[in-house]
């Protein structure tokens, strides 16, 4: 289970909760201190939020944690942002959560898949620093943005025919003949996966301008991160 980039960047993917918990800031001894290192809106995106957040990307793509090759804090910061900025236009509409029992059903098959003893599982959460309930938010806020893109973006969208003749013919016949020293399959064999991929593009670009849209009309401000601060 990935993480991948653009649309995908919400699924699990997307994609991502770490919400901003007041009752456990009290600072006791020996704590870090937890700073902001983004506001967007009302809303602040704080250092814990990124941490955890890179330890949940960690262990869904099953890299080490001090792989940084794939993630920075800093591209972690801007997904943070982007979900805020989607979180504050699903408040305004009547989109329906997910249910909790669909995000356990998504655990349990994760588990399965991947962790079939519980005690596996269990040690694999504690090398990351994570427990279930961090799973179980990560996975409530992923699919609830992703049910509200495709909502507001797939739905009506469609792709004609011609547009995935051409896409076969310019682009997936020719890849395949170059990269992989094959003939392709024929245009029916591919024909859904190929429009899919299309409408995947489109669902993409509009939800690139839809975030710039956002990024403008509502207040964004990077704070200076703590090694910043500590240096002045």
């Amino acid at each position: 289970m990935t993480v991948p980039n653009t649309i995908e960047r919400f699924k699990v993917y997307f994609l991502v909760w770490l919400g901003l918990n007041l009752s456990s800031s009290t600072l006791c001894a020996g704590e870090p201190i937890d700073w902001i290192v983004a506001i967007v809106g009302n809303n602040a995106v704080t250092s814990s939020e990124v941490a955890l957040q890179l330890r949940l990307e960690a262990f869904f793509n099953k890299r080490p944690l001090d792989d940084s090759s794939q993630t920075s804090e800093q591209q972690v910061v801007e997904r943070l942002i982007e979900l805020n900025l989607v979180e504050k236009e699903m408040r305004m509409t009547n989109f329906l959560p997910t249910e909790d029992e669909e995000i356990e059903k998504e655990l349990r098959a994760l588990q399965r898949q991947d962790y079939p003893s519980k005690y596996s599982f269990r040690e694999m959460l504690a090398s990351y620093a994570l427990t279930k309930h961090d799973l179980h938010t990560f996975l409530r806020r992923q699919m609830n943005v992703l049910r509200f893109i495709d909502f507001r973006f797939r739905t009506g969208l469609d792709v004609d025919k011609r547009t995935v003749e051409t896409y076969y013919t310019d682009i997936y016949k020719t890849s395949v003949q170059q990269l992989e020293g094959r003939e392709p399959e024929p245009l029916e064999e591919v024909y859904e996966s190929l429009k899919e991929i299309i409408l995947q593009k489109k669902v993409d670009e509009l939800l690139n301008d839809w975030l710039k849209l956002l990024r403008t009309a509502t207040r964004v401000e990077y704070v200076r991160s703590k090694s910043a601060m500590m240096a002045n």
